[in-house]
């Protein structure tokens, strides 16, 4: 055997160890995360936690190094995660897709792996009824935008006991998507907790077709500072507006906005772990 082949079958017996200890280490984690499942008891809902999810995956961002690909780590952590997550409790994914627009599924096949019960539909209120009703535990729908295309289906997330938006997709650049800049939120009655640098969604109704920039000095006099509005008009006017912060229903800032008299209601519909980039240095 020359001494390049020999090198070469030290490499690949290295690999083959490595290979071994990852092994050990996944089957490790799986015994951890079974007793993470008995000390939460039973739930009827996702068997996942947003902003711990984020955190995760933004440490192993800060972490990485190396020429192994950054978004290539996420994905493979993201694969982990939904099998963990599934393994604590069955749990239904169904997803946005109509004819040729299939984004929220591809999205959704990104953030929650290979997922065997995901399903589609081709209506975002008939996603948000599914689980509204619990048939699904997730849904997953486009982001919506100022094209005027479409409903303010997000304006159904105001009522009592409705789910409410817990991520925003893809979390990593680098999505698998056919339409790159294809984006999507996904909705739950999952528990919504920090992540440490989150961003909230509040719905706004006005009776007057109150122009953005007027709308956001508004908001920033509550103490909310805005990032995207859309707006639709249906009986009044629906204003679905991005803001930083984690702000909950009972946010001081959203009574604040309703005592303004151009304002209707305000009203808290969830948020989500502001995205990281996947060829963002590490900090």
């Amino acid at each position: 055997m020359t001494e390049r082949n020999i090198a070469l079958e030290r490499a690949r017996q290295e690999i083959d160890e490595i290979d071994t200890k990852i092994h050990d280490l996944i089957l490790r984690r799986t015994e951890v995360v079974a007793d993470v499942g008995r000390a939460k008891g039973g739930t009827s809902t996702a068997n996942f936690a947003p902003g711990r999810e984020a955190r995760v995956i933004r440490r192993r961002m800060d972490y990485h190094k190396g020429a192994f690909p950054r978004i290539a780590i996420s994905r493979i952590w993201r694969e982990l995660i939904s099998v963990y997550a599934a393994l604590q409790g069955p749990y239904a994914v169904v997803a946005y897709t109509d004819g040729d627009e299939q984004s929220c599924w591809d999205l959704a096949r990104d953030q929650f792996g290979s997922h065997d019960r995901m399903t589609t539909l081709p209506s975002i209120r008939a996603v948000v009824a599914q689980v509204s009703s619990r048939e699904a535990a997730i849904g997953v729908v486009p982001v919506p935008d100022n094209s005027g295309e479409g409903d303010c289906w997000w304006r159904s997330l105001c009522v009592a006991d409705a789910p409410q938006v817990v991520q925003r997709l893809p979390f990593v650049d680098g999505s698998n998507a056919r339409n790159g800049k294809a984006g999507a939120f996904a909705i739950s009655r999952v528990h919504l907790d920090e992540s440490g640098d989150d961003r909230s969604l509040i719905v706004v109704e006005t009776g007057e077709n109150t122009g953005q920039d007027t709308l956001r000095g508004i908001l920033l006099d509550a103490g909310l500072a805005a990032g995207s509005i859309v707006t639709r008009k249906e009986d009044v006017w629906v204003h679905l507006v991005d803001v930083d912060g984690f702000v909950t229903p009972g946010n001081p800032a959203l009574q604040r906005l309703e005592a303004n008299g151009a304002i209707m209601r305000a009203c808290s519909i969830g948020g989500y772990a502001v995205p990281v980039g996947a060829a963002d240095n590490p900090s």
